[in-house]
């Protein structure tokens, strides 16, 4: 792959790198503190308790708000299963899905990374400054994965050591959600592995429809993300206010609650499909609320369409196989 640089960071004229390594390190007392208490096994935990809990073992500007942002972090990256509790905002449950010592070295990886980061693109901002920037509060610092990867590998600090593409994204993802850094370009869109595991040896056995109900689950909803990122992208052209407002409400909220607020009534049946809006009407839009029907079921095995020859009938068959397949 091409080493574009297709990334940018925005960094304050004057702005030394003590404020986001300030950020850095608060978040990765915080984040040392935490991984004790998470276990491989389901726990109850109230957020105000280990807020207090942490202020007590050294973490000064501990938040519930910077937790929660751990918290949501290391969930979106499968490290742990986090359930909102039933009756209390303030409690969430959660379950380890990886040993102790597994995420203490990635966790030791990504600190230092972070650190390493920070300070190479506060050094890239203080050299050869544009003269059409010299004026502007921010100056733009562009850099890709691969630029930082090599950096960082050639630096005394690795020792030699090599790392992954994947532990430079994660660092840059991780930056960004503690606010460290200011990145754009390279919108990102994390997706959690599936697995699936065959319970039944015997092959004479032949599937049913519910044994693919999880399947269909995951494809449909890969499907609804693809629309969620176009959103995301008009936001971003028409507010970019209202476009970080998207992604954080996408963090924050339920699945549902994020959904019935921003795709409201028959957009939700939009999203579903593999279509955009504009390409489905053009395709179906001069059909009747009859034929319409027809194309918008997916339950029914077989449907009898009498119609004469060119009206369409192969065309309309063709398009909506596309909706579903």
């Amino acid at each position: 792959m091409a080493d574009a640089k297709d990334l940018t960071a925005f960094i304050k004229k004057g702005e030394n790198k003590n404020r986001s390594l300030n950020i850095v390190n608060s978040f990765s007392k915080i984040e040392s503190f935490l991984l004790p208490h998470f276990e491989e096994q389901e726990k109850t935990f109230h957020l105000k308790e280990i807020n207090e809990e942490a202020e007590v073992n050294g973490c000064d500007d501990v938040t519930p708000n910077k937790l929660k942002t751990l918290i949501n972090f290391w969930a979106i990256k499968n490290w742990i299963k986090r359930q909102n509790h039933d009756h209390s905002k303030n409690h969430v449950v959660i379950l380890c899905l990886h040993p102790q010592e597994t995420l203490k070295e990635k966790l030791e990886t990504r600190h230092e990374l972070a650190k390493f980061i920070v300070e190479h693109l506060y050094t890239k901002s203080n050299l050869n400054i544009p003269e059409s920037d010299k004026d502007k509060e921010e100056i733009l610092v562009e850099f890709s994965v691969h630029e930082l990867k090599a950096a960082f590998e050639n630096s005394i600090l690795s020792f030699g050591r090599k790392v992954a593409l994947d532990d430079i994204e994660d660092t840059l993802f991780y930056l960004a959600r503690i606010d460290a850094i200011k990145i754009e370009g390279g919108f990102m869109v994390v997706y959690n592995s599936l697995t699936i595991e065959k319970l039944e040896t015997d092959n004479r056995i032949k599937y049913k429809v519910e044994d693919y109900q999880k399947l269909n689950q995951f494809y449909e909803n890969k499907v609804q993300q693809i629309h969620i990122v176009g959103e995301y992208a008009k936001k971003m052209i028409d507010d970019y206010k209202d476009a970080l407002q998207f992604v954080e409400d996408y963090f924050q909220l339920n699945y549902t609650s994020f959904l019935n607020k921003y795709f409201k009534g028959s957009r939700q049946n939009e999203i579903k499909r593999n279509l955009t809006p504009a390409k489905f009407k053009q395709l179906f839009g001069d059909l009747s609320p009859t034929q319409l029907k027809i194309i918008n079921d997916k339950e029914t095995k077989h449907i009898v369409v009498a119609a004469g020859p060119g009206s369409g009938k192969t065309r309309y068959w063709f398009t909506s196989s596309l909706l579903y397949f």
